[in-house]
């Protein structure tokens, strides 16, 4: 019934439609995958740094097969298209789906890198931001103290000073999204949030070939970010399941999404 998943193979059935596939493939490229299976024209895989399941379906039949080999270890999972959200729910009767619209930056895409200027300057992330990322970062998810220190310790951030003061701030996601991304709001409507998007691309170019960025719907603001920093939206949403309970639970540093 599945197709032998080997990194190659994995690489070529996701390289067919790379926009589409584009969270799939960021964990493929920066090594992070295991537990693959392929069937028909779907693909599976877990990431090992965040835990969670990512799934790419042709079809919900195919779909249902791969969430169903899962088993009990199914918690938190992505799918990459949200046309089978009923079918998702009917499955999951208790799960709780949120969709965002979804964006992309390929590296041969031609996107300036961002500029230089006098009147700020992008610097690496340490642990003296993370009171400051704390107090401006309010997701409900991620904005603990436990998630961003083991992001700024294990992951890519950049911070923005400007005229010396800090006044943003970008991390990678463990699943190797693109964001969080946030403006100090005496700062913002400056452009600030575009420019330090560009320099981070550079740095996440370093692993991947394809970027990706998730954004609420209706979030007018950050997909103009995402827009300035050089990505495109694409016709697909993405949408995460919570299949429990757990899904504002404090991870320990190094667990968790």
């Amino acid at each position: 019934m599945f197709k032998l998943a080997t990194t190659k193979s994995i690489r070529q059935e996701l390289t067919k439609n790379w926009e589409y596939n584009a969270p799939l493939m960021n964990v493929v490229e920066r090594n992070c995958h295991e537990d693959v299976k392929m069937i028909g024209d779907s693909v599976r895989i877990r990431d090992k740094i965040s835990g969670a399941y990512l799934f790419s379906p042709a079809n919900w039949n195919e779909l249902k097969i791969l969430l169903e080999d899962v088993g009990e270890k199914l918690d938190t999972f992505m799918i990459n298209t949200g046309i089978y959200n009923k079918e998702v729910l009917r499955k999951f009767p208790l799960a709780i789906i949120s969709e965002y619209d979804f964006y992309v930056l390929n590296k041969k895409d031609k996107v300036h890198g961002g500029r230089a200027g006098e009147d700020f300057e992008i610097t690496s992330l340490d642990l003296n931001w993370l009171d400051f990322i704390l107090a401006r970062y309010k997701d409900k998810e991620f904005g603990h103290q436990s998630y961003i220190f083991d992001r700024i310790l294990y992951g890519l951030g950049l911070g923005l000073l400007y005229k010396g003061e800090k006044a943003a701030f970008v991390l990678q996601h463990k699943n190797g999204e693109t964001g969080a991304l946030v403006v100090e709001e005496k700062y913002r409507r400056l452009g600030l949030g575009g420019e330090l998007l560009k320099h981070f691309n550079r740095v996440l170019f370093e692993k991947n070939s394809i970027l990706f960025a998730l954004v609420e719907k209706n979030n007018i603001a950050s997909a103009n970010t995402m827009i300035n920093g050089g990505y495109k939206k694409v016709s697909n949403n993405i949408i995460w399941v919570y299949h429990n309970e757990e899904r504002y639970a404090i991870p320990t540093v190094g667990q968790g999404k």
